[in-house]
């Protein structure tokens, strides 16, 4: 995109899950990087967690709030986007880009690249009737249908979407 002389913003936290530590420590909410053209918003994530349990929980609403009050602020002094993507690293992730998409009336597209919470239901993290479980399906049907393109990599993905979400094959 950058190539193509597109002005690119790649939000994400500072929180690395895979080894449970900061990749960049820094004081204010964000800390915003230009790497190669991309400038890379930096998300100040917390609390730190080792597990899936609350302090995950919490750590994902943090940075929701985070990511969107940090696109409000960077887009006072840059120019309209032409197009949000969220990516389901996480729902609440995506409901902060579609807040932000429907105060800045710019179109939403949706990148899945993991169900939710299908993807805690079948590690074994959450049944499918827990509490969680269920807001966390009825926030993904909500948003597959506000995102105007809803892209996916798998097949299998496409299909559970439309067939059990309700999405129309056509976005």
């Amino acid at each position: 995109m950058v190539e193509d002389g597109h002005e690119v913003f790649l939000f994400g936290s500072n929180f690395n899950h895979a080894t449970k530590s900061y990749s960049r420590k820094f004081k204010d909410n964000f800390l915003l990087e230009k790497i190669n053209g991309v400038n890379f918003v930096w998300i100040n994530n917390a609390p730190k967690y080792t597990s899936n349990g609350l302090k995950r929980l919490l750590g994902m609403f943090d940075y929701s709030i985070k990511a969107y009050l940090a696109a409000v602020k960077i887009s006072k002094t840059n120019k309209k986007p032409d197009v949000i993507i969220g990516s389901v690293a996480h729902s609440f992730a995506v409901l902060s880009a579609w807040l932000f998409s429907l105060r800045k009336k710019i179109p939403l597209w949706i990148d899945i690249s993991e169900l939710w919470p299908e993807a805690y239901i079948e590690a074994g993290v959450l049944s499918k009737f827990h509490p969680l479980a269920l807001v966390l399906s009825l926030l993904a049907r909500f948003l597959y249908k506000k995102g105007e393109v809803v892209t996916v990599i798998n097949p299998n993905t496409r299909d559970f979407i439309t067939l059990k979400r309700g999405v129309n094959k056509e976005k």
